[in-house]
């Protein structure tokens, strides 16, 4: 798991709870299912419209490593990339065919096996560029799904906001002026789970997906 980004959501959740509390506010007050719904249906809803299946779902696969602390050791992949090419020098190619066993990146192994199974070089440069720039471009789609999201929230939170006003006016000849004044900071957390969305999706996500994408590219090229 990445700390960083675990840290970073525990501060933020804090942040707003812990500013909530010494203005004098509960945090049970923050916790309203009715807004959830709202909020979070209409923007998933409207995320699911706005893209194709193939983009929602490498926005999903994206949610995961957006969260993973993923390390790629560069220096131990050049490295295996000497020995290899020392043993393809000494021995010739096909003695690289027993050591894919013991190659762990799957981009490399692949790179390997084309080698072994003799395709010419300038066919398999083609295929592995190919397959980095379409990783790269799944990558970049699902990002923008999380930059969507962002975008989406608030306008639903208003929304809800708005829907909430209209139930609490439905009581004012109640002349309940207590049911009145709850029913208006009801209304209003639709708008603050809005606002929050974007701060853990449209920020930190696309970045750390981007990212993601790019971690392996310089030891693969």
């Amino acid at each position: 798991m990445d700390i960083l980004t675990i840290a970073g959501i525990l501060v933020a959740f804090g942040g707003i709870i812990g500013g909530n509390i010494v203005e004098g506010g509960h945090p049970s007050a923050l916790i309203q299912l009715p807004a959830a719904m709202i909020v979070g249906g209409g923007t998933l809803g409207a995320c699911m419209i706005a893209f194709p299946m193939h983009e929602f779902k490498a926005g999903v696969r994206l949610a995961a490593q957006a969260i993973k602390d993923k390390k790629d050791d560069a220096e131990a992949i050049v490295q295996q990339l000497l020995d290899l090419a020392g043993v393809a020098r000494r021995d010739g190619v096909l003695a690289l065919e027993g050591r894919l066993g013991s190659i762990e990146d799957a981009f490399l192994k692949r790179a390997v096996g084309y080698i072994v199974d003799g395709i010419d070089a300038n066919v398999v440069r083609e295929a592995l560029e190919t397959e980095v720039h379409h990783e790269l471009e799944a990558g970049n789609a699902g990002a923008k799904l999380y930059e969507s999201v962002g975008g989406f929230a608030p306008t639903v939170g208003i929304l809800g906001a708005v829907l909430g006003l209209i139930h609490t006016m439905d009581g004012l000849g109640s002349g309940n002026i207590d049911e009145l004044g709850k029913g208006i900071g009801t209304a209003f957390v639709a708008t603050v789970y809005g606002v929050e969305v974007p701060i853990f999706s449209r920020s930190p996500s696309p970045t750390r997906s981007s990212a993601s994408c790019w971690s392996t590219r310089p030891a693969r090229r």
